[in-house]
């Protein structure tokens, strides 16, 4: 949890273009409540993109360097932020220090938006239920 962050601000638009909208409180209130109620829901994988900065070209990707990277958040951004939270709130707790995420390397803006868009209106969303 500690490199993924949300996309930097574009200084020329003034907002970060790679986030189809920001974080919503409320929604990140209701995620959180449900991950504590059950910390190892199976919910869908994080969509992130490593700085291109670190790693301009997927050729240029080494898994053995995979912690040193710096990943931004394009789809789940909600999610994220909730478990950051929860890291916050229980430090001692490793189920909210980790997540499942896809890794994209070098997407145009155009096409992390369309990853995000696709990720979030996905019809085999996972629910985050607590089993009884």
């Amino acid at each position: 949890m500690t490199s993924i962050h949300r996309p930097p601000i574009d200084p020329v638009i003034g907002r970060r273009s790679l986030e189809i909208r920001e974080p919503h409180s409320v929604h990140v209130q209701n995620l959180k409540s449900k991950m504590k109620i059950n910390p190892h829901a199976s919910v869908v994988p994080f969509l992130v993109m490593v700085d291109l900065d670190q790693c301009p070209t997927f050729a240029d990707f080494k898994y053995s360097s995979s912690d040193d990277y710096t990943y931004y958040v394009i789809g789940g951004s909600q999610s994220v932020e909730a478990k950051r939270q929860l890291v916050k709130e229980y430090p001692l707790t490793p189920f909210f220090k980790y997540v499942e995420c896809k890794v994209y390397v070098r997407l145009t803006h155009e096409a992390a938006k369309l990853c995000a868009w696709d990720h979030n209106n996905n019809d085999y969303r996972h629910k985050i239920s607590c089993i009884k």
